[in-house]
């Protein structure tokens, strides 16, 4: 009986989870099984998955979103601790080992996990990592409301957590993480591993002003929703969680220029929350030109965490470099842009010092990383 099951839930991915299986399968912890669940996919996945024979248990269903497939990978799993991979990302090979190491110092803990590295799909080159500071371990309900800091490639989870706390919840399309992770951290403690475990994939991809608007609708309802359910817990957060979500959903309206629906949310934002600046000034900018269009926005996006990723190494003037890009490119896609280029022109000693405390970006804890990523 394998003590962990690697549940990969898949749609259209078949250019993708090739990748995603093989970094299953180099794990120096060896103790393991995979599934594969195919949620309806028109492509070649199952062609993909078969090359690995009988190293990977496949299971194809009709397309019922990436809940259902992580709900039949838990009804197929064997495995006392349970982990996902999305099809589309990739797991650092000590991912396990030092998960299994925490668990077992950690038995109190539900949920284990860890950071991130974020590499760019179209050049395979990592690109960032996240953010010390967001991460939090024991008990995080009130942080992870407010903040979805557990990325979907790294959480090892207890089998008995969902024996308590229930499944997926298959009626949640775009907070379909996010749900199950709070749902833990109301009965559990999470555990934290403090450096990269998986590379994220970052896409250019381009939502529409259609999918947006669904998008926001749903999340909405999902904050009224937990705040409902765990009043004592998270009540007293509702009006700063919607009011950073309204501001959120008009900084995406603002970079696809759409500014007639950017104002709206903003000015909801203000009225939701009115203590946060950053929301008056997207308000502001949304009446100055020019406007700017979502691919600067995404390529803002990607020269921010190239300069990050600069910034963190010493290398002040590339770091530079990018943030001014990143800046020019869209001036209201990053806050942490002005503060990244502010530390490039300090110098060497304040910079390391702020990125120590706010960034996994030591050499020892991303070489490994920045190693896979040279070999993708």
């Amino acid at each position: 009986m394998p003590r962990v099951s690697v549940i990969i839930p898949t749609y259209n991915y078949a250019r993708f989870i090739e990748q995603a299986i093989e970094s299953v399968l180099v794990q120096s912890y060896r103790d393991f099984e995979i599934i594969v669940v195919d949620d309806g996919s028109t492509d070649n996945t199952e062609e993909v998955v078969a090359k690995f024979d009988n190293r990977v248990h496949y299971i194809r269903q009709a397309n019922r979103g990436p809940n259902a497939a992580r709900n039949t990978g838990i009804r197929a799993a064997r495995g006392e601790f349970i982990a996902f991979l999305d099809a589309d990302d990739l797991w650092l090979p000590e991912k396990l080992a030092l998960q299994i190491e925490l668990a077992a110092a950690r038995p109190e803990a539900g949920l284990i996990y860890g950071g991130i590295l974020l590499f760019d799909s179209a050049t395979q080159a990592v690109i960032g990592y996240a953010p010390l500071s967001r991460l939090h371990e024991g008990w995080v309900m009130r942080h992870l409301y407010m903040d979805q800091f557990v990325t979907s490639p790294t959480p090892l989870i207890r089998r008995e957590v969902f024996e308590q706390v229930g499944i997926f919840d298959e009626r949640c399309m775009r907070s379909d993480d996010w749900d199950m992770w709070l749902r833990i951290a109301a009965s559990y403690q999470f555990a934290l591993v403090p450096k990269p475990l998986a590379l994220y994939r970052v896409h250019k991809s381009i939502a529409s002003s259609k999918s947006l608007e669904a998008y926001a609708a749903e999340m909405v309802a999902f904050f009224e929703r937990m705040a409902r359910e765990y009043p004592a817990a998270l009540a007293d957060l509702k009006q700063q969680r919607l009011g950073r979500f309204q501001g959120e959903i008009g900084r995406r309206y603002l970079a696809q220029g759409v500014l007639a629906s950017a104002r709206r949310w903003l000015l909801a934002a203000i009225k939701t929350w009115p203590w946060s600046w950053w929301n008056y000034w997207l308000l502001v900018s949304t009446f100055l030109g020019p406007e700017r269009s979502l691919a600067k926005t995404q390529q803002s996006h990607i020269d921010y965490l190239k300069g990050k990723q600069c910034l963190g190494r010493g290398e002040l003037a590339e770091a530079r470099r990018f943030f001014i890009r990143s800046i020019r490119g869209n001036p209201w896609e990053k806050r942490n842009a002005y503060l990244g280029l502010l530390l490039s022109l300090v110098g060497k000693r304040w910079a390391r010092k702020v990125m120590k405390y706010r960034f996994i970006d030591t050499e020892k804890n991303i070489s490994d990383g920045l190693e896979m990523g040279s070999q993708l």
